[in-house]
């Protein structure tokens, strides 16, 4: 009886039949079920681009990381079918942005190689890693096969902020928040600019609760003082943010 609420479960995300799915997730499925090629129910939502019913079987526990029979991950598998919202929902989720398959391919060779300049440029936004080989010895950047995604890696090779750190605190400086939430995952809770701000500072002077919220449930500190002595507070009522 298992296996068959696993299996319509299954089929179910495939087509991204949300209503269905929600009634099976009731029936106890088995979140690490496989289907063909050693895929789950997580894996084939992802690889459809069906992003409800990716957040649906997140909410239900299935496993980001969980890998198929080629070493993919759902975050691999929506990267390479070119489904920029589910990937950004599960990298929001904190799924690995560097994972590799079983050729040592990872999302930015993928993403370079098929031409999807939006994918590469979310990766590279939220510092996907760029010198990784794969298994033909060749980089992300070296797949890139048209212009317009050899741009976006020159452009980002021009800018100075390849560190996490940095790329996060952009990130709020220019209210791209998802790819902040993002970053928070790989950033370091201690590290400040020139002028003493820390990622909370940022966040807490362009007023955006999530954000702020999230950073202090990773543990960036409250008491954390820029140059000119200004914790987060203070910069928060500074700007008119309380």
């Amino acid at each position: 009886m298992s296996d068959n609420i696993d299996r319509k479960l299954y089929n179910a995300a495939w087509v991204g039949d949300k209503a269905v799915v929600s009634q099976l997730l009731e029936q106890s499925a088995y979140v690490d079920w496989r289907g063909e090629g050693g895929a789950t129910a997580l894996h084939r939502a992802a690889s459809n681009g069906l992003t409800p019913v990716v957040t649906l079987l997140l909410d239900a526990g299935w496993s980001l990381e969980a890998r198929d029979d080629f070493g993919r991950t759902p975050l691999y598998r929506a990267t390479w079918h070119g489904h920029l919202e589910t990937a950004k929902c599960l990298l929001l989720r904190g799924a690995n942005i560097d994972t590799q398959d079983n050729d040592k391919w990872t999302l930015l060779n993928r993403a370079s190689i098929n031409g999807r300049t939006d994918l590469v440029r979310l990766l590279l936004q939220c510092g996907a890693n760029t010198e990784i080989r794969d298994n033909k010895g060749k980089t992300a950047e070296d797949r890139a096969d048209n212009y317009e995604t050899r741009a976006v890696f020159t452009e980002f090779k021009k800018k100075e902020e390849h560190k996490i750190d940095k790329l996060l605190q952009k990130a709020i400086i220019e209210k791209d928040y998802d790819v902040a939430i993002i970053l928070i995952f790989r950033a370091s809770v201690d590290w400040r600019d020139e002028a003493g701000y820390s990622a909370l500072h940022r966040a807490a002077i362009e007023g955006h609760t999530p954000v702020v919220t999230r950073l202090l449930d990773s543990d960036w500190s409250l008491e954390a003082r820029t140059v000119y002595g200004d914790a987060p507070l203070t910069c928060a009522a500074g700007n008119g943010r309380l």
